[in-house]
């Protein structure tokens, strides 16, 4: 970057949401399950361009998104399972448009991927 270029980032902070899940129970007491859920997600970012810091902007945003899954719990014993999953967030757009002399339209488009692998128990 020089004087003239630009600088951004984004963070996701935080998220939570409600779903729903439906699932198959296989003979070996295996679950094959999808998802679907709306999350709200907190979106922290920032925006620098030259070298005046009172035209920098850092933005606090809670953006919603729709979320879907895939996954497997499998039984390991009669209570312990290891969960595989893999989700898909599509998050909605926002944007804003800076005040400098040369203004900037920004928008952003964000999504993620999550596989995790864990271990759970029944109670």
């Amino acid at each position: 970057r020089d004087p003239r270029g630009r600088d951004f980032d984004v963070e996701k902070k935080s998220d939570f949401g409600l779903g729903i899940r439906a699932g198959y129970q296989l003979d070996n007491g295996t679950l094959l399950y999808i998802s679907g859920s709306r999350v709200k997600a907190r979106f922290v970012t920032g925006w620098e361009k030259g070298e005046n810091n009172t035209n920098f902007i850092h933005r606090d945003d809670k953006v919603y998104g729709n979320r879907v899954a895939i996954g497997a719990d499998i039984p390991t014993s009669r209570s312990v399972f290891i969960r595989v999953s893999y989700a898909y967030t599509d998050y909605d757009d926002y944007a804003f448009t800076t005040e400098n002399a040369q203004a900037d339209d920004m928008t952003f488009e964000n999504s993620e991927s999550q596989f995790r692998l864990g271990l759970g128990a029944h109670f």
